[in-house]
């Protein structure tokens, strides 16, 4: 993503202060959604819940680039630190159960 952000900036047609902006979404975006990671993971099971986070997560990569300006920008990168933000706490959990069955903590 880090490599794509100049292009990201040009093709949205975005200015310096307003890519700026727009790059604290997906941190708002991971602070809204990270509750929410714990009630998917306990109801579908950690490792079913990650693997759905992760897709969503990789979809979501492609979202920024295909934001034609500052508004979809932001709300691309706000789905993008979301699904990142819950695909962590997911991953997080899947970590904890693996630990529990090797009884190592």
């Amino acid at each position: 993503f880090a490599t794509r952000v100049p292009w990201i900036q040009d093709h949205a047609g975005v200015s310096a202060g307003q890519l700026g902006l727009a790059l604290a979404f997906p941190a708002i975006g991971a602070s809204i959604a990270m509750p929410l990671a714990g009630r998917i993971s306990h109801r579908f099971g950690a490792r079913t819940a990650l693997r759905g986070l992760l897709t969503l997560w990789t979809l979501a990569l492609i979202l920024p680039a295909l934001a034609p300006n500052l508004l979809t920008l932001c709300a691309a990168l706000f789905v993008y630190g979301a699904t990142a933000g819950m695909s962590d706490v997911a991953m997080n959990a899947l970590g904890v159960e693996v630990e529990n069955r090797l009884d190592k903590s």
